[in-house]
């Protein structure tokens, strides 16, 4: 045990420390605006998808498309700035977040045939699984990578 006398400025250097729960705090913070900005996401693709298949008579398949696309397109810029406070490049971001995004929907796509197609259940069990696993993994994935 070291039973040296700290000096003030050893105290003072002491104090300044990494404490995780800064960490926590941040990451917190960011996937609360996350979700928050998710959410408006949502509300736009359903939206975009709603418009295009009830008023314009498009393809769900082709609507669903055309949501995806508006969406990464409005949200990209507030992912960037206003929720992971990125300073990357958008020439190296944008592609990244375009890729996690295009993951995300093959999840989610993929989810919801599996329990429509292949189980024979509702289409809500397919929204629930891949709510499950694509916000969680998209922001990881978008935290750790795509705005770092």
């Amino acid at each position: 045990m070291d039973r040296t006398p700290k000096g003030r400025g050893q105290e003072n250097l002491s104090r300044t420390t990494f404490s995780p729960s800064l960490g926590y705090r941040g990451l917190l913070k960011k996937a609360i605006r996350y979700g928050l900005l998710g959410g408006l996401g949502s509300l736009l693709y359903i939206g975009v998808i709603i418009t295009l298949v009830e008023i314009f008579e498009l393809q769900p398949t082709i609507s669903s498309i055309v949501g995806f696309l508006c969406v990464i397109a409005i949200i990209y810029l507030p992912n960037h700035f206003w929720v992971f406070e990125s300073t990357r490049a958008h020439h190296s971001s944008f592609p990244r977040f375009v890729l996690v995004s295009g993951i995300g929907l093959l999840t989610s796509t993929l989810a919801m045939f599996g329990a429509v197609n292949l189980l024979g259940l509702s289409y809500m069990w397919g929204v629930v699984g891949a709510t499950a696993v694509v916000p969680p993994a998209n922001f990881l994935l978008n935290a750790l990578w795509t705005f770092k």
